[in-house]
């Protein structure tokens, strides 16, 4: 506790987290890990309204809780105590690697939604 170059990572947790939870997690990691960096990934409501529909329809039949979808998650973390850092999209990530065959210049124009709605982003914890 309290080191620096601490990196905590918050994979697929990020849609469970009510903003109270976001926030006691926030004040948790600042208070025992200053000067951590955090990724997690973040999904917003156009993405989660328009691509994950029947993914959350089936977990919840599984009793999966989601949170709420926020429209901009990122600005909510930075509200929280947190620089973002950087931003990269899980679906762009997986076209350059060719694990998903869409056209860039389509993702890049109509499917904008689609790339930017689910990223993995890096954020510095503000002293």
């Amino acid at each position: 506790a309290g080191e620096r170059d601490v990196v905590v990572v918050m994979e697929g947790v990020s849609m469970y987290l009510h903003p109270a939870q976001w926030q006691q997690t926030a004040q948790a990691l600042r208070q025992c890990l200053p000067g951590h960096l955090l990724l997690c990934d973040l999904l917003d409501a156009t993405f989660s309204r328009r691509y994950s529909r029947r993914l959350r329809k089936a977990i919840r039949e599984i009793g999966g809780a989601f949170a709420p979808a926020l429209d901009d998650p990122a600005a909510m973390v930075t509200g929280l105590g947190y620089r973002q850092r950087t931003a990269t999209s899980i679906v762009g990530s997986a076209v350059d690697a060719g694990a998903l065959r869409i056209p860039r210049w389509l993702l890049n124009s109509l499917l904008r939604s689609l790339r930017d709605g689910y990223r993995v982003c890096t954020f510095d914890a503000l002293p």
